[in-house]
């Protein structure tokens, strides 16, 4: 997933260890992060793409919970950035 930088606090070796398995690493990054000027159709469809990479990807969850915990932008587990604050806002809610 390209340029975008990781917390500091997160160890790197952990990181890339599931990343070496994901299905994105071959892809172009422009699907999975938006780009300035982007128009809300083509937004839609580059994410439903980003998604399909993500839906069949044998690191799903350990890219998931990393995103969760660490990334607001960009698709990544196959959750968008709202995907994610709505999740974020679920999780809080639940007991």
């Amino acid at each position: 997933m390209g340029h975008h930088s990781f917390h500091r606090h997160t160890p790197v070796g952990a990181i890339q260890e599931w990343r070496l398995n994901a299905r994105c690493r071959p892809t172009v990054e422009h699907l999975f992060f938006a780009s300035d000027n982007e128009h809300l159709g083509d937004r839609a469809r580059r994410i439903a793409a980003a998604k399909e990479i993500c839906s069949n990807c044998p690191v799903l969850l350990e890219c998931r919970d990393f995103a969760l915990h660490h990334e607001p932008n960009g698709i990544w587990g196959g959750l968008s950035e709202r995907d994610r604050v709505r999740r974020r806002a679920h999780d809080q809610q639940s007991p």
